[in-house]
């Protein structure tokens, strides 16, 4: 009898872990225009989540998870491809990958235009009213076949103003929670509406000196000026504001 008892409390205290531990694990799903997103819960931390897309929208999946202080984003339809984001020096920094080659990299810095890194790329948006900066590089490889990878690579919002993985994985989940999160991403006039204007694109020399491009600078609102360089000098100058800049970064960028 005493043998009985003792197994009946081992069993309903086993029922009782097990239960807990089943309820550690949930999941959330949420229906979005031309997808649905599902969150997976351990204790009540996100730990991955998938954004499923209709067939109008490619019939596709995206795999979003955490391990080590990385964040990596699989596209079901390509498991070749990989984007990672992560810090680097505290500041946010991510990558794709194709067939375990580097085809793209980003790295967010702060625009000090007399202390800049050498032999870099450099280019600026203005966001939430201010410019974030980024240093980026692209290795000449085919990307044929990977548009919708490169769409979802450089329309994720950046969120260079977070400092840790988690903060950042969860404002992702929270992207990918939003009504149009899809559309921001891949259907082309849509998400353009949505993107940060840029306002600076230069190339650096080996001492971190401006060689060529173009900077937009604020002086009060979203009033500023900018300067046009060349062969390391400035070569013109001018008064414009933030709207008005548009057009004159983009005709320098055709040339």
């Amino acid at each position: 009898m005493r043998y009985l008892y003792c197994f009946f409390i081992l069993f309903c205290f086993n029922s009782k872990s097990f239960a807990q531990k089943q309820n550690a694990v949930k999941s959330e799903t949420k229906e979005i225009e031309s997808g649905r997103i599902t969150k997976q819960f351990t204790n009540g931390k996100l730990t991955s989540f998938t954004v499923d897309m209709a067939a109008v929208n490619y019939g596709n999946t995206l795999f979003f998870t955490k391990e080590d202080n990385i964040i990596n984003i699989k596209d079901g339809q390509k498991p070749d491809a990989l984007i990672r984001i992560y810090l680097k020096d505290k500041r946010y920094t991510t990558d794709l990958q194709y067939q375990n080659k580097e085809l793209m990299y980003v790295e967010s810095i702060d625009l000090d235009l007399n202390n800049l890194p050498p032999n870099s790329i450099i280019s600026s948006q203005y966001k939430d009213g201010k410019a974030e900066s980024i240093i980026s590089r692209a290795n000449p490889e085919d990307t044929s076949g990977l548009d919708k990878v490169l769409k979802l690579f450089w329309r994720m919002d950046k969120k260079t103003n977070l400092t840790d993985i988690d903060s950042i994985f969860n404002a992702l989940a929270d992207d990918f929670s939003q009504e149009d999160a899809l559309l921001k991403i891949y259907y082309g006039r849509y998400a353009e509406k949505f993107e940060p204007l840029p306002v600076a694109y230069l190339n650096t020399d080996n001492t971190g000196k401006i060689k060529k491009g173009i900077v937009w600078t604020e002086t009060s609102g979203q009033n500023g000026k900018y300067n046009i360089y060349s062969n390391g000098k400035v070569i013109k100058s001018a008064n414009q504001n933030l709207t008005d800049f548009q057009k004159t970064i983009m005709n320098y960028m055709e040339k």
